[in-house]
């Protein structure tokens, strides 16, 4: 009978927690449910950052994941201080050279390259589904030079192509030229 009982508490105090459990402290999105997701977003959170961020040599010192860790403490800072802001999952697949023959960071084992093309269109594509779930302003950061150029090519065209829609895609810079 106590066996019962202690199963019963156990069991109620489980579901309990599950049901009336409150969103987790974080703004990445990939943290969140898919209904966590919808509450912000129905709640007011219609900002998005996508952080593009390598996997590339930094010198035998740094590891390859480097851009990832510095783009996502970027992000949720940034998101944190904006508020109503969630960080979409870090790009870690960029253009970083030529494959064959290798020129760029491709010259240096463990990188990962794209081609620009392919990265364009997964920009393009991450902000499409973003906005298909009500994001309205979304941002392009990225800390690597290379991939600032396609970031604000696809800001522009999805920006123009939304213009009537009140959804607007950013190229945050770099401040490089």
């Amino acid at each position: 009978m106590l066996k019962r009982i202690c199963f019963g508490i156990l069991v109620s105090a489980t579901l309990t927690n599950q049901t009336g459990a409150q969103t987790p402290d974080t703004v990445f999105l990939e943290e969140l449910t898919w209904t966590e997701v919808r509450a912000e977003i129905d709640s007011g959170t219609t900002t998005v950052i996508v952080p593009p961020a390598g996997t590339e040599q930094n010198g035998p010192h740094m590891v390859l994941g480097k851009h990832k860790y510095r783009i996502n403490t970027g992000a949720e800072r940034i998101a944190r201080a904006l508020g109503n802001t969630l960080v979409a999952p870090a790009m870690t697949y960029v253009p970083e050279g030529n494959i064959d023959p290798p020129s760029g960071h491709m010259r240096y084992a463990g990188t990962i390259s794209i081609p620009i093309e392919v990265f364009s269109s997964m920009l393009e594509h991450t902000a499409r589904s973003l906005k298909q779930h009500g994001f309205s302003d979304i941002l392009f950061i990225g800390d690597s030079g290379p991939n600032q150029r396609p970031q604000e090519e696809v800001a522009e065209l999805l920006s123009a192509e939304w213009a009537n829609e009140g959804v607007s895609v950013f190229h945050i810079s770099d401040g490089i030229k």
